[in-house]
């Protein structure tokens, strides 16, 4: 048997759907079983709903534009964060160079809202009508105009 930091890695590489690096029969045997497919669903869901309570705003976009799926998808093949507000900067880093712009300003103010950071913020439409519309499941309506948003230790105003 391996140690228990191999063991530990060789698990996780598992729950990640990455093939068995290791030639002991315990992980042949793990990687075929039904318990690891209901381990990857479990951690798949828990990553949602920590996703959808954390990035609303960019999960509403997401949903609108169809592409949610795809999203959380591109998440589950690879190593992520346990912490939260962590694993919600790097699906907002994933879904931010979307040529969609109101995904990528959506994105990019939630992520500024997590970390508390400065950050300005182009949208293509009124940003205070836009939040409101996806908090309803409705797709904002663009007005041609550009509006910056100026994030600042996790407050914005609308310039």
């Amino acid at each position: 048997m391996t140690n228990l930091a191999t063991f530990q890695r060789e698990l996780a590489s598992l729950l990640r759907g990455e093939a068995a690096a290791s030639d002991e029969d315990y992980f042949r045997e793990v990687e075929r079983s039904v318990g690891l497919d209901v381990a990857r669903y479990s951690v798949a869901s828990w990553r949602q709903l920590l996703l959808r309570q954390a990035t609303p705003l960019t999960i509403a976009a997401l949903t609108l534009g169809g592409r949610l799926e795809e999203a959380f998808r591109g998440l589950a093949i690879r190593a992520t964060s346990a912490y939260v507000e962590k694993l919600a900067c790097e699906f907002l880093d994933d879904v931010t160079p979307s040529g969609d712009t109101l995904l990528r300003a959506v994105a990019q103010f939630e992520k500024a809202m997590i970390q508390g950071a400065d950050e300005t913020i182009e949208w293509p439409c009124e940003p205070y009508s836009a939040i409101a519309a996806l908090l309803r499941g409705e797709e904002p309506e663009e007005d041609g105009r550009k509006h910056v948003v100026i994030v600042s230790g996790g407050r914005f105003r609308v310039a």
